[in-house]
């Protein structure tokens, strides 16, 4: 159980967690958040100005985060503790125009008047260029290297998507806008059938194998049946917790199976697997890992950890071998000595890794585009890998020792690989989503096309892989940190540990690509910075899902992510520069009632009309929404009448509403935040963000949309500060019964109120019964 504390207007100053751990919150006089402390009693600040804004931020090690502001609240400069800069300029509607990063590189930004972005100009020369159709959906995304054209139904709905590889991809959908089937060049068809609860129950791929699951009441997957014969089965306590995954034969023989125990928190504690292997985890009061005991037949070893106070892993000992780290006040981790001798980091001003030189005094070394991406990595060995991006900044092309592979998605879920020429080389099986859901893979190994079936265990690492006659060809064992420890076989399989969402292991370099970054599994870090920031904390480097979570984009661990709780896996998909796209509704929204959150082409299904929507609104209403936020404390709750139809001119006819303008400047600088930390490049307004987690992600968990509001409570709070205790009583009241919780989480789409963040606050509240 889990108990907050609040003083006497209402804010929460304590909580106590299952495990009588304790952490704290300490606001000034006008409600802002000023300090937080941790169980461990490491105390973040935040400063603010006049209006509101967060002008520095210390972290638990004293460091400090500053930012500028204009006059129109959006975040100008922001400096690190290294006093590198990053600048930004805007044009009149609030749209980022420049980026001047902390290595000098200009960026540009250009919009259409609709808004929308289309073209990114790099100081190279080099673009990435978009085109849209007259409704705003994209249909061209280009830039040196690739293109991709796509079509859209009368529903706007993707229709064909034909890739840079010259793969066209065909979407087909049943009556209540599911994604039926999908038709790939060279491939062929992929069959999806659902239950009346929208899960799916049957993947049917090209080579006709068929993949089918069930689930218990709660909606979470029970059995995974693969085409081979082979199935999982999934084990659940009362919380939800999965105490049991197995990976059985068709005559029920045991392929692997994992048993877990959990701590008061929902840490895993212990692992024990058929073989009789038992690991162990410990952790501190902050839930960071401080040891890992594995003992069995075969392996055993025993590793040990301890964290600055930013989360910086400054020492590691395995099998009494100690590591000791040293990093610097941007948490770059700047060289470890072991017994072996020093190893020796380097990193450019934008805070991306761009050498590593061994004791030995060999060096690895790597380049970086303008967007921080690896572009160019060379071994010690001479050997050179070059990997090249998309637009959307997804890896389309590797080359390394093992030749050309280029790959083709479907939305962030790996689909096709082919090489060099374009010729087919692999075909991934799926569960439909944003984010990979691997099920088996398809591949042509320079003679025959052969299938493998992937077994893992609960987090989604690949344990075992099996072929068409149920033969166990390989198997994986890994440490916390993702370093592969043991494994047998020669099966060509990218996807090993967490490998069921997409971690892409590179074999020449030992790093693991994860859509938006790259994670070094021997230092237990990305080797760039976080572009969201701060939104999981303020050590930018770390791996804050180790070892119980998922980060499936690399930019945010995603608690409520893990495939086997059925539903929607994943959340939105999001790209810094682009919201991705949402299903149309099979049945209308019930936006009854005087609580309406919901815009003009907000249900669209193309992620740039969604973008519009918000543009537009944004444009027309910024000097209208400090009104908003106005209003709605004043008790004028006709204000939240913008509905879907209504037409911009109209919404706010009539409304004067005055109060201090403070209020409206909290408003505005909301806007600020979400569109510059989760809105990036591209600018969408917090209606493309927030609308897309509320609306979409709520749906189908409302919790989920409630964690998205507690990790980010700071912001919250300070949206929240200024409304009334009674105003803030009216919320809880309305929000507090399972159909408002339902209610609110499925329309709240809208705009940057005080009303909309604290509904979606106080939904995970009531969810959780606090």
């Amino acid at each position: 159980r889990t108990t907050s504390s609040y003083d006497p207007v209402g804010q929460v100053v304590a909580v106590q967690d299952a495990d009588n751990q304790v952490s704290t919150t300490v606001y000034d006089a006008v409600g802002q958040t000023i300090a937080t402390v941790n169980p461990l009693l490491d105390r973040t600040t935040s400063i603010y100005d006049a209006a509101g804004q967060t002008v520095a931020q210390i972290n638990e090690r004293g460091f400090r985060y500053t930012s500028t502001y204009d006059a129109a609240g959006q975040e100008v400069v922001t400096i690190d503790p290294l006093n590198r800069h990053t600048t930004y300029t805007y044009n009149a509607v609030g749209n980022r125009q420049t980026r001047i990063d902390a290595r000098g590189n200009v960026t540009t930004y250009v919009y259409d008047p609709r808004n929308l972005p289309t073209q990114r100009q790099y100081p190279d020369g080099s673009r990435a260029t978009f085109v849209y159709n007259a409704l705003g959906d994209r249909t061209v995304m280009a830039n040196q290297s690739e293109r991709s054209t796509t079509t859209y139904d009368p529903l706007r709905r993707r229709e064909s998507v034909v890739t840079a590889v010259g793969k066209r991809i065909t979407y087909t959908y049943d009556a209540v806008g599911r994604n039926s089937q999908m038709t790939v060049l060279d491939a062929g068809v992929f069959t999806y059938a659902y239950d009346a609860n929208s899960q799916l129950t049957l993947i049917q791929n090209p080579q006709g194998a068929r993949t089918s699951f069930s689930y218990d009441a709660a909606g979470r997957q029970t059995v995974k049946e693969l085409a081979n014969g082979t199935k999982a089965t999934v084990i659940y306590d009362a919380a939800g917790q999965v105490t049991r995954t197995t990976n059985l034969k068709s005559d029920d023989e045991v392929i692997c199976q994992f048993d877990y125990t959990y701590d008061p928190i929902g840490n895993k504690q212990t692992i024990t697997t058929a073989d009789g292997s038992l690991t162990t985890y410990s952790y501190d009061a902050t839930s960071q890992l401080t040891e890992e005991w594995r003992t069995s037949s075969t392996l055993n070893y025993r590793n040990t950890f301890l964290w600055d106070a930013t989360g910086n892993r400054v020492l590691t000992i395995k099998d009494g071998d100690r590591t000791t780290s040293t990093f610097d006040a941007a948490n770059q981790n700047v060289f470890s000595d072991s017994s072996a001798g020093r190893t020796t980091y380097t990193f450019d001003a934008d805070g991306s890794r761009t050498c590593v030189e061994a004791p030995d005094g060999s060096r690895t070394t790597t380049t970086y585009d303008d967007e921080n991406r690896d572009v160019l990595i060379v071994l010690p060995s001479g050997v050179r890998n070059t990997m090249a991006y998309d637009s959307d900044g997804l890896r389309v092309q590797v080359d390394n020792s093992a030749g050309t592979t280029k790959f083709v998605y479907n939305n962030q879920q790996y689909l096709l690989e082919t090489d060099g020429s374009n010729i087919l080389t692999a075909v991934y099986t799926q569960q439909p989503g944003n984010y990979s859901n691997l099920t088996s893979q398809y591949r042509f190994n320079g003679s025959l096309w052969l299938p493998s079936y992937s077994h893992y265990d609960s987090l989604g690492s690949t344990a075992a892989l099996t072929d068409a006659d149920e033969t166990v060809t390989d198997t994986y064992i890994y440490d916390a940190w993702g370093e592969r420890l043991n494994s047998t076989g020669a099966t060509i399989n990218p996807f090993q540990w967490l490998g069921r969402v997409g971690y892409y292991h590179n074999a020449d370099t030992g790093l693991v690509y994860v859509i938006m970054r790259t994670y070094s599994p021997v230092t237990g870090t990305w080797t760039t910075l976080d572009i969201l920031r701060f939104v999981d904390g303020m050590n930018m480097y770390k791996a804050y899902f180790v070892p119980g979570g998922l980060d499936p984009s690399g930019l945010q661990p995603d608690p409520w992510s893990d495939p086997w709780r059925g539903g929607y896996y994943g959340g939105p998909a999001y790209q810094p520069w682009q919201p991705l796209e949402r299903a149309v509704p099979a049945t209308p929204i019930d936006l009854s009632g005087p609580f309406i959150w919901l815009l003009t082409g907000e249900w669209s299904s193309n992620p740039d009309a969604v973008i519009a929507a918000g543009e537009q609104f944004k444009a027309t209403f910024m000097s209208q929404l400090t009104c908003l936020g106005n209003c709605v404390l004043s008790g004028n709750k006709q204000v939240i009448s913008v509905v879907a139809g209504a037409t911009t001119a109209g919404a706010y006819a009539g409304l004067q509403c005055q109060v201090p303008p403070r209020i409206g400047a909290t408003m505005f600088s909301s806007v600020s935040f979400s569109s510059t930390v989760y809105g990036g490049e591209g600018n969408p307004t917090v209606m493309s963000y927030l609308g897309e987690k509320v609306g979409k992600m709520g749906s189908k968990n409302p919790n989920w949309v409630g964690r998205w509001a507690l990790n980010n409570q700071q912001k919250i709070h300070a949206a929240v500060r200024h409304l009334p205790k009674s105003q803030r009583g009216v919320i809880r009241r309305r929000f507090i019964t399972r159909e408002a919780i339902k209610l609110g989480c499925n329309a709240v789409v809208v705009v940057e109120s005080v009303i909309a963040i604290a509904c979606s606050y106080q939904c995970y509240r009531s969810a959780q019964g606090r």
